[in-house]
């Protein structure tokens, strides 16, 4: 059950056959079942009879999916952008819950892709996705970034203006592990290189 609750965020988002639901059902789901703020572990009545059920959330899966539902709505493509302004009301849930993402994400390296066995919970995404999101807080292109004729970019196309002032005042308010602050530097120096060095 808790493995299920915790796939719910992404079926919610991108449902498997592709018939999204109105933004306002999505969100009531979202919030009910995970609440507004980050809470490891969530109590929620799932039947009538009144039974709490408890389940812990799964941080990292969760943070994967708000990185990059965030990500592609402030920064993507038109149609990346297109299904994902649902989780410009998701800011503070993924503020709340972004400090407590697997450290280990946070490394200067990348274990190479063959390494990574199929099936696992963790990919390479888990690594790259904190460095390009770093990469567009701080207007950096990557080889990543293309336009909708996927051509790659000479300067990022910011989707939403007054959301990445809203992100970027919540990162300041944030305390982020070190390890994130050591991340952080480390794709400043890169620049564009930053996802494959």
């Amino acid at each position: 059950m808790n493995k299920y609750l915790n796939n719910v965020l992404h079926n919610i988002i991108t449902p498997p056959f592709g018939n999204y639901y109105p933004d306002s059902l999505s969100l009531e789901a979202f919030f009910w079942l995970f609440g507004p703020k980050f809470e490891p572990i969530r109590k929620i009545q799932l039947y009538d009879n009144g039974e709490i059920f408890k389940f812990e959330i799964d941080v990292d899966k969760n943070c994967m999916n708000l990185l990059r539902g965030i990500r592609n709505y402030l920064w993507g493509m038109e149609e990346e952008k297109g299904n994902n302004y649902i989780y410009k009301d998701l800011l503070d849930y993924f503020l709340s819950i972004y400090p407590h993402y697997n450290i280990e994400f946070f490394s200067k390296n990348i274990q190479p892709s063959h390494s990574f066995k199929v099936g696992s919970k963790i990919s390479r995404a888990n690594y790259s996705y904190p460095r390009w999101f770093i990469a567009s807080l701080n207007n950096i292109v990557t080889e990543w970034d293309l336009d909708d004729d996927y051509e790659e970019l000479d300067s990022l196309i910011i989707n939403d203006e007054n959301f990445l002032k809203k992100l970027k005042s919540g990162f300041e308010r944030l305390e982020m592990p070190e390890e994130y602050y050591k991340l952080e530097n480390y794709v400043i120096d890169l620049g564009s290189q930053c996802l494959e060095a």
